[in-house]
């Protein structure tokens, strides 16, 4: 099976899986697979991340962290640490500040390393290669500037 091939199967299942009914377990339950699928079949995948706003009166947004050692994180912001500086210092920030659709970024690159404290954290494990996209809800410009989306990474 190519490449190719195995990314619309796996696109294809996951659609299937998300048309179903999920409470929050059965969604970190199918990001989870859909990571693990990723590394065995795709490309050798070291950490998915996605973090997304919700409507809730007293956190900000939610983000998941899949790992390929098994790890899995789940965080809450509170709404009153919104603009804290770890946040500033992600490699997504950017991508919301200058409306980017996608953002890819070598790691073997010592000067892009050095920009962002979450890829020196990662140094150890030897990745090479991050790549971020933005899914807006809605017009894209709109939901960018009200931060009403999805935002999902890799690191290779």
């Amino acid at each position: 099976m190519t490449k190719t091939e195995t990314a619309q199967e796996i696109e294809n299942w996951l659609a299937q899986e998300m048309l179903g009914e999920m409470d929050s377990n059965g969604f970190l339950a199918l990001f989870t697979e859909m990571c693990s699928r990723i590394d065995k079949s795709l490309f050798p995948l070291f950490r998915c991340h996605i973090t997304m706003q919700t409507l809730h009166t007293f956190f900000n947004h939610n983000d998941y962290s899949w790992y390929r050692s098994g790890q899995l994180n789940v965080n809450a912001l509170p709404r009153s640490q919104e603009s804290r500086d770890s946040w500033k210092q992600s490699p997504l920030f950017p991508m919301l500040e200058n409306l980017l659709s996608e953002l890819r970024l070598d790691l073997k690159d010592q000067e892009i390393v050095g920009k962002y404290p979450l890829f020196q954290d990662l140094e150890p494990f030897k990745v090479t290669d991050y790549f971020a996209l933005l899914f807006p809800f809605g017009e894209y410009r709109k939901s960018v500037e009200q931060k009403d989306g999805l935002m999902m990474s890799w690191i290779t």
